[in-house]
């Protein structure tokens, strides 16, 4: 071999090699890219909805789930339900049964559930829209049909022995008309009010929740409004104000007894023992007989 020809076989040798690394890089780079491709599709394939992907491929999506119905959907003659939805319609129902201490008959006409004809469902639409009045004004969920008739069709009245002490000292305060304001320092939520019933309104307060003066009050600095209690005892009272013009258009006889019946936080909610077995009888509709509670209001 020459040198000219073994110079011609290093070029030519040196040549193939450049080639062969070159097509290596090409075809690797290419690999690469496909991969990559690859990947995106099978993000975009994941959360984009099916007719943005590839409608030749197989699917993969999931069985679609039922939408849920809204209560008017479902049921006839759906008024305070309307828009929500009908799967909670008979929980709602099983509570109401439970607070009232009745089965579906005291307020439906059987078989013919959507009717009107009785009564006590216009009332109990009424209770609802107040509920969810009540609930709004505190900003709360506490409010519940169970809070005042815990298991009765009428809530437990005022006993009979603290209506008999209200009303005596409302007969000893008539003669003085003044208003509040001018007799008391800081009147805010009972402006008006006559001063001669202002003793028997704080009584009723006190009793309702089975505590004394100072729940609310600073002894010997009445006005002064550092308690919290003091404040919600007033947001209670604009609650009742607004269940008056707004549910009843006029005079109500709901009062802090009706929720509160001697403890300062209302039982809002029945004990899980207290829900009704299947085919289990209502409750008895007569209301127990308790006493007021025995408080010593220091004034």
């Amino acid at each position: 071999m020459t040198t000219t020809d073994l110079k011609r076989l290093t070029l030519f040798s040196g040549v193939a090699l450049i080639a062969l690394l070159f097509t290596h890089r090409v075809e690797a780079t290419r690999a690469g890219v496909d991969a990559r491709i690859w990947v995106v599709s099978a993000k975009l394939d994941s959360t984009h909805p099916a007719p943005l992907r590839d409608k030749t491929a197989p699917s993969q999506d999931k069985p679609a789930q039922p939408q849920t119905k809204n209560a008017e959907e479902t049921y006839k003659n759906i008024q305070i339900f309307k828009g929500l939805p009908a799967q909670g319609v008979m929980r709602a129902m099983t509570f109401f049964r439970t607070s009232l201490g009745v089965d579906c008959t005291h307020c439906h006409v059987p078989g013919e559930f959507e009717k009107d004809d009785k009564p006590a469902k216009l009332t109990a639409r009424k209770m609802y829209q107040m509920v969810q009045l009540s609930n709004k004004a505190l900003a709360s969920n506490r409010v519940s049909c169970y809070g005042c008739h815990r298991g009765h069709v009428q809530p437990e009245p005022v006993p009979d022995s603290l209506k008999t002490e209200l009303d005596e000292m409302g007969k000893k305060g008539a003669e003085d008309q003044r208003p509040a304001e001018q007799v008391y320092k800081n009147i805010q939520t009972l402006k008006g009010v006559p001063a001669g019933r202002w003793m028997m309104l704080m009584t009723m307060f006190s009793k309702s929740l089975g505590v004394d003066c100072t729940h609310c009050h600073v002894q010997g600095e009445f006005e002064k409004d550092d308690k919290p209690a003091k404040q919600t005892a007033r947001k209670m009272l604009s609650m009742v104000g607004s269940i008056a013009r707004e549910i009843y258009k006029g005079s109500t006889s709901i009062n802090c007894y009706t929720c509160h019946k001697g403890k300062a936080q209302p039982v809002s909610f029945p004990p899980a023992s207290a829900q009704p077995a299947p085919g289990a009888k209502p409750a008895e509709t007569k209301p127990p007989e308790t006493k007021p509670p025995e408080t010593n209001p220091q004034r």
